[in-house]
This record gives structure tokens, sequence and C-alpha cells, in this order.
């Protein structure tokens, strides 16, 4: 579903006593209430879990001597998944994201190490310590901010045009703006509220239904004997 069809279909649903042709950019009061209540939907299912079809796998080189890397264009608020970094040329993981005062700890009283690495996002950037030393193949998973489609397919990360549509259930998206919209009328909203949040739990249940696999936790946390007498790591 576009835009334009999830706002008519929202409407249709409220009996509203007019359905406008266009939203995006509509100065219309019921365009502009639906489009605000549909941005409001579609931030409420967004965020519902981790969504499979918004994770992606994220691979890049490390070059000798420099510590600083740029993160993809489209991660979600400088986020990596907890556990999800690696690097593939030592087959070890990387620890982190550290806080500032465990990454000001590395810094000021190094623990010297070839093997372990540690890494923190500042200033919209991914800094690893220690600074690499080769050029090592490494990956993370992270969340794509890209939510919505332009009709060309092109990536967006909100609703621009009426003819834009989700790679999120467009189905959930109108159910939580359905009554989003009731409740920026002052109407009773309790009764599409309860549908909506079943509907999407329903969603979220069968999604996010992923089997954590065991691995050698010896191998992926060696980092925890080398610092946690430092007070850098306290799990």
């Amino acid at each position: 579903m576009t835009l334009l069809t999830i706002a008519q279909n929202v409407l249709k649903r409220n009996k509203a006593s007019e359905i406008p042709t266009t939203i995006a950019g509509n100065n219309n009061d019921t365009a502009k209430l639906v489009f605000s209540a549909i941005r409001d939907g579609t931030l409420i299912v967004k965020e519902a879990t981790r969504w499979q079809i918004l994770t992606k796998i994220y691979s890049f080189n490390t070059v000798a001597d420099q510590a600083n890397y740029a993160l993809p264009s489209d991660m979600e608020e400088g986020n990596i998944i907890a556990d999800t970094f690696w690097n593939a040329t030592t087959r070890f993981q990387l620890t982190g994201p550290l806080s500032l005062s465990q990454w000001q700890l590395l810094n000021n009283f190094p623990v010297v190490s070839t093997i372990i690495q540690n890494f923190i996002i500042l200033e919209n950037q991914l800094s690893i310590y220690p600074t690499p030393s080769q050029a090592d193949s490494l990956n993370y998973c992270y969340m794509s901010n890209n939510i919505i489609k332009a009709a060309d397919t092109s990536p967006q990360t909100d609703w621009l045009a009426d003819d834009d549509y989700s790679v999120l259930n467009e189905y959930a998206i109108e159910l939580q703006a359905s009554w989003n919209y009731l409740k920026q009328l002052g109407r009773p909203y309790d009764e599409e509220k309860l549908k909506a949040d079943n509907y999407l739990a329903d969603l979220v249940k069968k999604d996010g239904s992923r089997a954590v696999i065991g691995v050698n936790m010896t191998q992926i946390r060696p980092v925890q004997a080398n610092l946690s007498w430092l007070g850098i790591i306290n799990r």
C-alpha cells in the first residue's frame, strides 16, 4: 500500500466526512491529521522489535595505522547490534561498544593486545582500539533506518510522497495510524488500539522467533579475562 492508500483506508475506517485525494504536502486539515497519524503509526511499528527486514550486515577492511572508520549511511542512530561485531581475519569478536570511561581508560592506561580489539562510536565514527596494524576483514550487524521506499524503490527514512510505500507491514501501520487519528480528534480509540497492538504483537512474535546459537564462549569473550582486573568490563 502507498501512503495515499493507507491514509484513505484510515479515513474510511473511521467514517471521515472527507477523503482527500492527496496527502503529502496537502494543507487540508484532514490530510494533515491523517498524515501525522501515519507517521506516528509508522514509528510505533518500526520500534516494536528488531525487524529482520531492516537488519543488515556491514563488512569493511581495516587500514594499517587507521583507528577511525565511517559508519553505513543508513545506520539507525549509530548502533551496532550487540555481540555481532567480528574480525573475520583473526576470528575473534570485538568487544564493545565501550562506555566513555572504559574507552578513556584504555587510551590512557593501555592494555597491550595483538588479538583482542575494542570499539566505540564517537562523533558518528567507529573507533577501534588498539589501532589496526594490518588490513583485516571486519563485519557487524546493524539496523537500517530506511523504512520507506519511493515509487522508484529509492530508500528513504520518512514518507515524502503519496506513492511512497513502507518496507514494514503496511496493514500494521494502518491499524496504528487509525487509533492515532481517533486520538487526535478526541474520539474513543481503545478498541482500535487494542486491535492494532494485538496484530503488531503477533507480527513481532513471528518475526522474532529466531534461535540463539551457542558458540565457544572462551573464544568470543577472551577479553573479559584480560580486562576484568582493570574494571573495564563488569559482566
